[in-house]
């Protein structure tokens, strides 16, 4: 990690085996986003500890958040660009990225798990993500693939046995969640539209944005079924998303130094300061005058 982004440690490792892994546990000085290059085609794994993490990617129409507690399976296409917007909060995680061949091996292995994502995933988006809870043991083995005590040659050989261990923790939770339910149907491209439609309205108007009823009316949803679906496509509830778009606009604003941080929190629709410190110092690990380019002034009259 450069000493000027901030503390702590990304590695990344490639196996033998066709995985790939990437481990980080680091704490930015500020909010960054960080941008990667063209991507092949991949089948990927991630297990996030804490942090916050908005993902951004061109085969993806919409962004999604990734937190502490999670573990996410991401199947994509070729991407042209790919986005992470890491906010100032330690970030724990580790990823594994599996090649073609190992990808086509585990779908022919495990029919029925990843062949549905690679087959029903693009009648929704051009790729396919799906978030789940980090289990207790999922938990444990990426804590000791963190703190791993060995070097060399041995460190490699346990770092692989643990990511797979991982990727075998992740494929027995996939076959017990089939054995308990199905999975919940595909949207409609109509409810698709609908919901990028209420996405919309929300970040259109961040000082005054609809109630969830009002949303529901003007995309022609229920509010049960907008609620359900909008936390299908974007992995949050509608006012979720709101307060994200909300302190991602004020970091924006309190950077760009021309307002003040009462000016700036009631320019993205909070009415009490005090309310809007906690959560934004929640959101980003840091009080909102510390994202201030310079102080702002005022001239008399």
């Amino acid at each position: 990690m450069p000493a000027g982004l901030g503390t702590g440690f990304r590695e990344l490792v490639d196996f033998h085996s066709g995985m790939r892994l990437f481990a980080a546990d680091y704490t930015l000085h500020k909010p960054e986003t960080i941008r990667y290059g063209a991507q092949h085609s991949f089948c990927g794994l991630g297990f996030y500890l804490s942090g916050k993490i908005r993902v951004g990617a061109s085969c993806f129409p919409d962004t999604f958040m990734l937190g502490g507690g999670q573990s996410a399976l991401f199947i994509s296409p070729d991407i042209e660009e790919y986005t992470e917007s890491v906010y100032v909060q330690r970030v724990v995680r580790v990823a594994i990225a599996l090649d073609g061949d190992m990808l086509q091996s585990l779908a022919l292995e495990n029919e029925g798990l990843l062949s549905e994502a690679l087959s029903h995933g693009p009648q929704v988006r051009p790729g396919y993500v799906a978030l789940a809870p980090v289990s207790s043991v999922m938990r444990t083995t990426v804590i000791q693939m963190l703190a791993c005590p060995y070097h060399g040659a041995a460190r490699r050989m346990f770092l692989e046995a643990k990511a797979m261990e991982l990727l075998s923790h992740k494929l027995n939770e996939m076959q017990a969640a089939a054995g308990r339910k199905s999975n919940p149907p595909a949207l409609s491209s109509r409810d698709v539209d609908c919901v990028r439609h209420a996405a919309t309205l929300l970040a259109a108007d961040l000082e005054q944005a609809p109630s969830l009823g009002e949303l529901a009316q003007t995309v022609g949803m229920s509010r049960s079924k907008l609620h359900l679906c909008f936390q299908q496509m974007h992995g949050c509830t509608p006012f979720a998303y709101l307060r994200d778009r909300r302190l991602e606009t004020a970091a924006s604003l309190l950077a760009q130094g021309d307002m003040n941080v009462t000016e700036v929190a009631y320019a993205v629709g909070y009415a009490s300061l005090s309310h809007f410190t906690k959560v934004f110092a929640t959101h980003f690990g840091v009080l909102p005058r510390r994202c201030l380019k310079r102080p702002v002034s005022r001239q008399p009259g």
